[in-house]
């Protein structure tokens, strides 16, 4: 939580370009995620409500793109290195924490 008021106070030691990408790392990795946990959830309370079963559906295909990402990516027929959201989110930032 203190990172993020950091990076969003203009007055911070923090560069422009390392406020702006702690900030973009927190919507790719924290924000996505509970994004996707929200939906998660409305899926569910809609199977219990006996509400459409598309709207479940939704939800819950909707939770598995936010995780999951774009397969095919930016080349036709597909791409191994890009799509896997989560995937490729750990693959950037394994050297901050020598995982590689």
């Amino acid at each position: 939580n203190s990172m993020v008021w950091m990076a969003l106070d203009e007055e911070s030691k923090l560069s422009r370009q390392e406020r702006r990408e702690m900030i973009l790392l927190t919507v790719q990795t924290q924000i996505t995620y509970f994004a996707a946990i929200s939906e998660l959830y409305e899926s569910v309370e809609f199977c219990r409500a006996g509400v459409d079963e598309r709207q479940a559906m939704v939800a819950w295909d909707t939770a598995a793109a936010l995780l999951i990402g774009q397969l095919e990516g930016p080349t036709s027929g597909g791409s191994k290195s890009f799509g896997y959201l989560w995937y490729n989110l750990t693959q950037e930032q394994c050297q901050h924490f020598g995982t590689c």
